[in-house]
């Protein structure tokens, strides 16, 4: 009876100590028993295989790497799930279930792509850029109220200087690339268009600034080394459109229209007629030989009225300011079949200038086609027709201020101007 008791109590001791360790010894086994072999292969959207690609299960540390040819193979439970990335493509999530045999493909992701700029030479990532190069992306130039490129240039480039000499419609500003480079030689830098030098004197009103892509500035000599010295003081690319970012076999069609207006806000501040009158009279005495003092002999140009109120002041200003304004139109087609693609654009801008009888008209059509030929040999076409009229100001502002007399009337009393 004895040994029976203590056989019993041995039972309990070892059923209480080793029953955890069984449990998860059959736990384990099962776990094994429902895990299974997914395998696959990943590859992007035109169905050619992706090497290196990240497949994990969630939540776990175990994951495998896609090969040469795309295919993966790794353990895993129904109902996981299997996190796929990939560089440059959107991450994808798939929930194992009744199929063991996965084919997955990865769609681009644009945002996460290395930024491309263009170079004399070709184009390279913007990480792997050591020439000193700035870049303007189009979406920065788009629907601005201005007829040309320069014009939207100011403040958006580092080291390029750009100062417009006249409000005038259509007139051009002055641009300098990191300062003079010389002193009796052209200062203007150079400018390329799709690849063709337009010179340094190409007139960008006749360039639509909503066709353009990118702009690059090239400013040092590693990265315009390639014009020679007709890039010495500096190099300017302008990519237009292309139908390249057209999602392909679609066809997009969009109207863009705005309209702005321009006015002079706040007029210099100008002195009455009466003090005008004085210091006009004042000055005409004056002799040349003995500063400081008046030969009345020399008034017979003075203004002379018992009542300066008397006087109604000619408001030249007025007379030859307006309100300005701009209406500018695009339509645009652009298409993308994969092998070729294209970009039509029709823009008609039009700008009344404050001053009266100055502005712009410009209707301008582009049409850019490209072409692979084959995955080393790519050909196309670049047409710009341009028909501009640019009505140039009759009359100086500033001389309104300086050179006009406000006693004198518009028309003469046998109404003669």
């Amino acid at each position: 009876m004895i040994l029976l008791k203590k056989s019993k109590n041995l039972l309990g001791y070892c059923s209480n100590r080793f029953l955890p360790l069984i449990l998860a010894t059959f736990l384990i086994s099962m776990q094994a028993i429902s895990q299974k072999t997914i395998s696959g292969v990943i590859s992007d959207a035109d169905a050619v295989p992706l090497p290196g690609v990240n497949v994990i299960v969630k939540g776990t540390n175990k994951g495998v790497v896609t090969d040469f040819d795309g295919n993966f193979a790794l353990e895993a439970n129904d109902g996981d799930v299997l996190t796929i990335s990939f560089i440059g493509f959107t991450t994808q999530e798939v929930v194992v279930g009744a199929e063991n045999n996965l084919s997955i493909s990865l769609d681009e992701d644009y945002a996460k792509l290395d930024e491309v700029i263009i170079t004399g030479y070709g184009s390279t990532a913007k990480k792997d850029l050591v020439s000193s190069i700035s870049q303007i992306k189009g979406e920065a130039l788009l629907n601005q109220p201005v007829a040309r490129v320069d014009n939207m240039l100011q403040g958006r480039a580092a080291g390029v200087n750009v100062v417009s000499n006249s409000g005038e419609p259509g007139a051009a500003s002055t641009i300098r690339i990191r300062g003079m480079s010389s002193i009796n030689g052209n200062n203007k830098p150079l400018f390329v268009i799709d690849g063709f030098i337009v010179g340094t004197d190409f007139n960008l009103s006749n360039l639509n600034v909503n066709d353009i892509e990118s702009i690059e500035v090239l400013k040092d000599a590693s990265s315009l080394a390639i014009y020679g010295t007709r890039g010495a003081a500096g190099v300017i690319l302008i990519s237009t459109k292309s139908g390249l970012s057209t999602e392909e076999g679609k066809v997009d069609v969009s109207i863009n229209h705005y309209s702005s207006s321009q006015q002079v806000y706040n007029y210099p501040e100008m002195a009455s007629i009466g003090v005008w009158a004085e210091y006009w009279n004042e000055g005409v005495t004056y002799t040349d030989t003995d500063y400081g003092t008046n030969d009345p002999s020399l008034a017979s140009n003075a203004i002379h009225a018992p009542n300066w109120q008397s006087i109604v002041p000619t408001d030249w200003r007025g007379l030859i300011t307006r309100n300005g304004r701009i209406d500018n139109t695009d339509v645009n087609i652009s298409g993308n079949s994969g092998k070729a693609n294209y970009f039509i654009s029709y823009n008609r801008f039009k700008q009344d200038g404050i001053i009266k009888a100055s502005g712009l008209e410009r209707n301008s059509l582009r049409a850019n086609f490209d072409v692979n030929v084959s995955d080393k040999i790519r050909t196309g076409v670049r047409m710009s027709i341009t028909d501009r009229k640019q009505e140039h100001n009759k009359v100086s502002f500033s001389n309104v201020y300086y050179d006009l007399l406000p006693t004198h009337t518009i028309y003469n009393e046998d109404e003669t101007q």
